[in-house]
């Protein structure tokens, strides 16, 4: 009989905000549930809920990981796929976690009981701090969505993305 895999599928988004002109980035960190002391910095993220579309997925994440509500959603920057185990059940999961562009506009980070503490970093210190090299790439791929943005903000073109991978998500907007 074959290994029982489970398919699982996240949102999540690279929150960045814009401060007399220093662009931070939140990370929240995680301390591992499964008895290993483990810790880590990374993105707010969560599993889409059955019948939930992935913008709502992604907004119902940052709010409830970071308390914030008032956020600006840019674009789409990719996915990211690993396995790992389950440790409550042992199922081997297959995960697929599609990251996006996330302005916050305004509000307090408050973490979620999920999380251990939050911070507001630069570029390169959140390169310090991301554990795993997938997290580094979707910064980097931020970083660089993030200069284009301030570039169509600074000349008032409209700071909105429009692609082909956005389609879905220009009813909200």
């Amino acid at each position: 009989m074959g290994k029982i895999v489970k398919i699982q599928k996240s949102v999540g988004g690279v929150v960045f905000s814009i401060e007399d002109g220093d662009i931070k980035f939140l990370l929240i960190k995680v301390t591992s549930k499964n008895g290993r002391e483990k810790e880590w910095w990374e993105f707010p993220k969560g599993i889409v809920e059955p019948g939930e579309k992935e913008i709502d997925t992604l907004k119902r994440e940052i709010r409830e990981e970071t308390n914030l509500t008032d956020i600006e959603v840019i674009k789409k920057l990719g996915e990211v796929k690993y396995w790992f185990r389950d440790y409550e059940t042992k199922e081997l999961v297959r995960k697929t976690v599609k990251y996006y562009l996330v302005r916050k506009i305004s509000g307090e980070v408050k973490i979620s009981w999920e999380h251990t503490d939050f911070k507001w970093v630069s570029f390169d210190e959140a390169l310090n701090l991301l554990t795993y090299d997938t997290h580094k790439e979707v910064l980097r791929k931020a970083y660089e969505e993030i200069n284009k943005y301030v570039k169509r903000k600074r000349e008032g073109k409209k700071t909105i993305i429009k692609s082909d991978e956005m389609k879905s998500l220009q009813e909200f907007f």
